[in-house]
Order: structure tokens, then sequence, then C-alpha cells
């Protein structure tokens, strides 16, 4: 008998191999796929919130590190002991600046401002690592403060502590708002903030470089102090880019690269990470092995099983359906009885035994069913402690975003806090002036008075001092020398009570700014700038108290403070300090304004504060001549964190801050109207309360 050449046999097992290997196969390609595209989505989204995240912290914390150097340079021009403790009280609770100086000529270190001693023990160093040894490896670009007003760089050296230097432009004005000079504040900040901010990204690699290119700040202390250009080709993509934030994808020495950047501080710095695609996509290649490997052992054992069941094809058909039938129910026990020596017989044969395979097979795929049950457990257990790893980093990143916020507060904090702290130092500063003046006149002639009468007395007792009194005045025509004297004691005791009347005053306009301090911060220790402290109060009132506070400020650049009071009770329901503090925002900006605009010749600087009511409404106009605004600045006014002024005069928020707080009892804050060169008009607008009782009315007044 002739065998065939290609039996059904061989044939079934190609088809079914050839068929299970493209299965297996669409199936991993389409698994890995979409598991990569959503690892990289994850690692896109995750990138841009490390960067969006660390840029918000770096731009707080220069924020509050180029306040204190403002403030360090408004201090040193103080004089007297008590400047070095006033200094040293600014830098008390929270010492990230080690190192402060002053150059007056942007090309080298003058005056040492301020140096943290107990950071200088720590590290090893001394006064002269700062203004010689630092400077020498890392150069100061005063060129770039003093054209940009600021400036920051690495000042980390080999061996060296961790350090960033930032500069800032300061200039110096007299009372009339003319320039008289221009120097530098120069600060060394240690960078372990900032550096411990970055490793937070690992395993990204996350840096900091400037505008220019240069690194600042790296997570690697290594990378940080090599005095070289650091070359990387995100930092390339962030400086050229005219986004602000966003992600990319790379090449970098032939490997792909997944990043981020954000850029902070008005464009001087970008934050950048960047993680390779092979380190990235490190845990899904595994699971893809994983999977190939298990595959494999499926493709094996189903090609195993493939070989037994062809068998069973040879056998005619009639019978392969009767017993394929019994197997169907389940009867593996039955056999088909050929009595036959052909290859029917054979083929019977090899039927029986494939039941009793199957029986066995049975069993292997329970016992196989088990073993990937326990697999199946443990690999739930793995995803388990995956998910509890997410969950942590979502925390982290909310404990984040909840520092910014606090952050955020403390910045409107301070800027709430600096305008009765304007007022008290200009008060302070008036106050020393009086103080100043020479009275050694008014000293010297109560001193010639007494000797002169101690000397007619001891000549000639009583009789001859009356004597001496009686005698004509040389100096005044017409009086004696008694008259004289008195007249001159009168005088001199007149200008004592007078400069005792201006010092009561004085402390008691001290005292309540100091107590508006007070209220301020308490208000923003809940993180909430309204309250519900709300009174009867008389408008003209309170808005004669904002002018008071601030006619020390508008004095010093020669601006008058005008006012137009409307003749009626105007009695509206307001917290006394906020609506102060609303007030004393607007004339502010406004004396700003005025003392911007170039003087000329014959014209006035004016600010004028205005009051009327209506039926329902009361409003208070505050109006100048001074710069105006454009069309640009008018949408964006009132926008957080939206200023015209450098950063030395403001930082933006005054405006958002007044707004929220007359919203807040039912009013409003507008622009009714501001032209470039033709000053600004502000108008607040409040419901109008009628006094119902005699306690109310003395309350409007201020009566206790």
């Amino acid at each position: 008998m002739i065998k065939p050449t290609f039996t059904i046999r061989y044939k079934f097992l190609i088809a079914t191999t050839l068929l299970l290997f493209f299965c297996v196969g669409a199936y991993l390609w389409l698994a890995t796929k979409e598991f990569k595209s959503d690892k990289k989505t994850l690692v896109y989204d995750f990138n841009l919130s490390l960067v969006s995240n660390t840029s918000a912290e770096v731009e707080t914390f220069f924020a509050g590190v180029g306040d204190k150097l403002r403030m360090t340079a408004f201090l040193s021009r103080e004089k007297g002991a008590d400047r070095n403790a006033m200094i040293a009280d600014l830098f008390r609770d929270r010492r990230d600046l080690v190192f402060v100086a002053k150059s007056a000529r942007f090309q080298s270190l003058d005056e040492v401002a301020f140096e943290d001693s107990d950071y200088e023990k720590v590290y090893g160093v001394d006064t002269a690592f700062f203004t010689k040894k630092l400077i020498d490896s890392r150069p100061i670009p005063f060129q770039e403060i003093q054209t940009r007003g600021e400036a920051i760089w690495n000042a980390t050296t080999v061996g060296g502590p961790l350090l960033i230097g930032y500069g800032k432009s300061v200039i110096e004005e007299d009372s009339h708002g003319v320039a008289l000079a221009q120097f530098a504040m120069i600060g060394f900040v240690r960078a372990d903030r900032v550096v411990a901010a970055l490793k937070d990204g690992q395993p990204n690699e996350v840096f900091i470089v400037s505008a220019s290119g240069d690194l600042l700040v790296h997570a690697d202390a290594k990378v940080m102090a090599q005095n070289k250009k650091y070359l990387s080709r995100l930092s390339e993509i962030a400086i050229a880019s005219k986004a602000k934030k966003t992600v990319v994808e790379f090449t970098q020495v032939g490997e792909p690269y997944l990043a981020a950047f954000s850029s902070a501080l008005k464009g001087q710095i970008f934050v950048l990470s960047q993680i390779s695609e092979r380190t990235a996509f490190q845990a899904a290649n595994r699971l893809v092995m994983r999977s190939l490997i298990f595959a494999s052992m499926v493709v094996t054992l189903a090609f195993l099983v493939a070989i037994f069941f062809s068998r069973s094809l040879t056998r005619p058909l009639e019978n392969l359906v009767g017993a394929m039938k019994k197997v169907s129910d389940g009867d593996l026990t039955g056999k088909i009885e050929v009595r036959s020596h052909d290859e029917i017989a054979q083929l019977t044969r090899s039927f029986n035994v494939m039941i009793d395979d199957l029986r066995i097979s049975r069993q292997e795929l329970e016992e196989i069913n088990r073993e990937l049950e326990n697999k199946v457990k443990a690999r739930t257990h793995e995803l388990q402690l995956q998910n509890r790893a997410v969950k942590e980093a979502q925390e982290a990143l909310l404990r984040t975003t909840r520092l910014a916020a606090v952050g955020e507060v403390a910045g409107q904090a301070a800027h709430e806090v600096l305008n009765p702290l304007t007022s008290i130092i200009s008060r302070l500063n008036n106050l020393k002036s009086r103080i100043a003046v020479d009275r050694t006149n008014e000293v010297q002639l109560i001193l010639a008075l007494k000797s002169n009468w101690q000397k007619d007395f001891a000549e000639g007792g009583f009789q001859k001092l009356q004597s001496e009194w009686q005698k004509p005045s040389l100096i005044k025509g017409g009086q004696t020398l008694w008259q004289e004297d008195l007249e001159n004691l009168q005088q001199v005791g007149e200008r004592i009570s007078s400069e005792f009347s201006l010092l009561a005053k004085d402390t008691d306009f001290l005292i309540s700014e100091s107590e508006r301090i007070g209220r301020i911060v308490n208000s923003f220790r809940s993180l909430n700038a309204a309250r519900a402290d709300l009174k009867l109060i008389e408008l003209n009132v309170l808005c004669d108290n904002s002018i008071k506070i601030m006619a020390d400020l508008a004095a010093r650049d020669s601006i008058q403070l005008l006012t137009n009071f409307s003749s009626e009770k105007l009695i509206v329901s307001v917290d006394d300090d906020e609506f102060i503090q609303v007030m004393t925002n607007l004339i502010r900006n406004a004396i700003q304004s005025v003392k911007a605009r170039p003087a000329s010749a014959g014209q006035e600087r004016w600010v004028r504060i205005e009051t009327r009511g209506e039926e329902s409404q009361v409003f208070v106009n505050v109006t100048d001549n001074g710069v105006g605004l454009d069309e640009v600045n008018k949408k964006r006014l009132f926008e957080k964190n939206f200023s015209t002024k450098t950063k030395t005069e403001g930082t933006g928020i005054g405006l958002s801050i007044s707004r929220r707080l007359v919203r807040a009892v039912s009013g409003d804050l507008t622009l009714r109207r501001s032209e470039v060169g033709h000053g600004a008009d502000f108008q607040i607008t409040l419901p109008r309360k009628a006094v119902e009782n005699k306690e109310e009315s003395d309350r409007s007044r201020g009566v206790a």
C-alpha cells in the first residue's frame, strides 16, 4: 500500500500552528502598543505636573529672596547701631540668604550687609570665600543686573556648598522721586530647598537653566559644581519655544526622550524635566518579555495537544461523530470496538487512546488552572502595591499644591501689611526730621536767663534783681528787661508745648497703624481676606482717616491731596480696617501714577478724593492727573499678580484684593475713566445705610 506523501495530520498541524502564532502575535502587538501609549501619556502628565509645581515653588522662593534684598537695601541706608540689628531681625526666622553685599558701581562687592556666621562655620567658609574665591570661580553678572534689573546664576563650586547667586538693581531716590544713585544688592542663596524639590522628580532628570542656557540648579550636586556650560537639547528647545510650559519629545545622542518644561520669573529661567524612553518603558518591556514567555508556553502546549488530536482525523466520519458526541457529553470511559485489522481498526485504536489522553489532559488542565489562579492572586497583590504607590504620589502632588496656595496667601499678606508699614516709616521719618532740628538756641536762652538772674541776685539780692528787670531792653524797644525775659520764656514754652502736641498725635497715629497691621495679619491666619466685623460708619470720616495716613507719602513727593466731601452724612456698613486698606491702596496707586509722570513747569500734581450719595448708594472717587492706563492694561487691571509697576513698587495683588473686600460688603470697585497721560478715576460703590437710633449714630461718628 502506497503511503501518502502529505497526510491530513500534517496539514492540520501546520494550519493550527500558523493560526495560533498569528493570533498570539497580533494580541501581543496590540497590547504592547496600547500599553506603551498609555505609559507615554502618563509620563507626559507627570513631567508637566512636575515642572509646573516646581516652577511655582521656585518663583515664590525667589520672590521672597528679592523682597529681602530690597528690604536690606532700604535698611542699609539707615545710620547708627540699630541698622545691623534690624538687618539681623530680617534674616532671623528663615536664612535662605547666607551672604548679602552691596555693589556701588556694578564692578565689585563694596559693602557686606549680612553674612550667616552659623552657615560659614558649618561649611568652613569665611567672608573672603564670598568676596574673592567664589567670585573668581563664578563671576557675578554685573552687566546683566544693571541692564535687566536682576540676574540669577549658579554659584556652586567644586567641593563647596550648594549656592545660587541672585542680584538685584536698586535705584535710590530723593523725596521728590529724583534718582540719586543706582547700585546692586548681591545675595548668595542656599540651594538645598531648590535641589530637594528637583530630587522629588526622580527617576526624571530635573534641572533649571537660565534664558541664555546656563545651568543654574541640578539635582546632581556634582553636575551643578562643574564650571562649564551644561549641554542639553531640551534647554535649547525651551529657550526657542514661545510657550510658557508644554511637553516635548526629542532625540539626544541617538536616544529618544520624553520631557516637559515651564518658564518662571517672566522667562528668565526654565524648569526642565526629561527621561529617556528606555528608562520610562523598562517596566513595560519587562511585562512584554513575560508575556512572550507565557505565550511561548501556551503555543508549545497547544502544539503538543494538537499532535494528539490530529491522530483522530483519520477515523471514519461516521464513527468519529458518534464517538465525539459521547466525548462532548463528558464520557471519557467508553471505547470503540472494531474487529477489523485494516486502517479502520488502527484509527479506532488511536481514537481510544485519544480518549484516555483527554482524561489525563483534563486532570492536567485542572492542575494548571489551579496554578494559574495562584499566579493571578500574586499578580493582583503586585497591582495593589502599584496602586498604593500611585496614590502616595498623588498625595505628594496635593501637598505641593497646598504649599503653593499657602505661598500665595503669604504674598498677599505681605503686600497688605506694606501699606500701613510704609505710612509708619514715613511718619517716623518726619518725626526724626523734627527731632533733628537744632534746639540749642532755645536751651542757651533759658540758661542765659538763669545765669543772669543768679548773678544779679548774688550781687545785690532781690532788690538788685528787680532793679535790673526795670531797665529798658536793648533789643526790643519800649520794653523792660523783665518784659523781654517773660516774652522769651513764653515763646520757648509755646514751642515745646506745640512739639509735645505733635508728638502725641504722631504716637496715636503709629499705634493705630500698628494695630491695623496686627488685625491684617490675624485675618490672614485663617486664609480669608474678608471678615464679617461690619459696623455702621460715616463715609467721610473713613476717607479723612485714609487721607491722614497717606499724607506723609504725598507730601514727600510734593503731591497735593484734594478733597470734595459731600455735605450729607453718608452712612455705610463696612469693616473700618478693610475699607481703609482699600482706600490707602487706591491713594497709593494714584500717588505712584502722578509721581511717574514727567514734571512740567507750572503744572500741579494732585490726587482728589470725592464722596457723594444717592438714595440707595454712596460713591467714593479717587482721581489723579498721573500717567494713566492704555487699553491693554485696562482689561487686565483687576487680574491677580498683574501690575504696571516695577517689583520694588508693587506686586499686582492690591487691586485684586481691594475689589474682593469691597464686593464682600455688596459693593464694587471699578475704573470709570483712564487715558494715557491724563490720569485715572477709580470709583467705589457701596450700599447706603440709615442710622436708626442714637447708639448707631454714635458708632458712625466713632463715639464709644
